[in-house]
C-alpha cells in the first residue's frame, strides 16, 4: 500500500469516527435545548393570557427567586404569549452562583425574532416575568419547543 492510500484510509476513518461523534453530542446538546425538558422543582409555566395566569406565574417565581436565595442549580421555563398568541419563551437556569435567562422571541410574528441569552448574577421579582439584575448580554440558539406544550 503507497503512502497516499494510507493517508486516504487515515483520513477516512478520522472522518467517521468525527461524523459519529459530532452525532452523538447534537442528540445531548439538542435535548439541552428542549423547552420543558429539564428536571427540577419549579415546573414549567405555561400563561395563555387567561384569569389562571396570575397565580400560576407567582407560584413559578416564588420557586425560581426560592432557588436562587438558597443558591441551588435550578432550571425553569416559562412560556408567555403574546396579545396575538405567538409564544414567548424564557429559560431561567441558575448554577449557584449566578442565573442564565434566555429569551427566545423567534416565534413571534409581529416582533424581534431574536434570542438573548444574560449571564446575571440574581433576578428581581418584576410582577411579571422576572428581570435579571447586573447582566451580561450575549446572542443564543433558539429554544426547541415540542410538540403539544404551545397551543394549549
Amino acid at each position: 500500500m503507497t503512502v497516499a492510500r494510507v493517508r486516504a484510509s487515515l483520513s477516512v476513518i478520522a472522518a467517521v469516527v468525527a461524523s459519529a461523534c459530532a452525532a452523538e453530542a447534537e442528540p445531548e446538546s439538542l435535548r439541552a435545548r428542549v423547552f420543558g425538558a429539564a428536571p427540577g422543582p419549579c415546573r414549567v409555566t405555561v400563561l395563555t393570557n387567561d384569569p389562571g395566569d396570575e397565580e400560576r406565574l407567582t407560584a413559578a417565581v416564588d420557586c425560581a427567586l426560592a432557588q436562587v436565595d438558597a443558591r441551588n442549580a435550578f432550571t425553569w421555563d416559562v412560556l408567555v404569549p403574546t396579545v396575538e398568541g405567538d409564544p414567548i419563551l424564557y429559560r431561567f437556569a441558575g448554577d449557584g452562583e449566578k442565573v442564565t435567562i434566555t429569551t427566545d422571541t423567534t416565534r413571534d410574528a409581529f416582533g424581534s425574532r431574536s434570542v438573548l441569552v444574560q449571564e446575571c448574577e440574581t433576578i428581581d421579582d418584576t410582577g411579571l416575568v422576572p428581570a435579571g439584575v447586573d447582566c451580561i448580554d450575549a446572542v443564543g440558539v433558539s429554544l426547541v419547543l415540542p410538540d403539544g406544550i404551545w397551543p394549549p
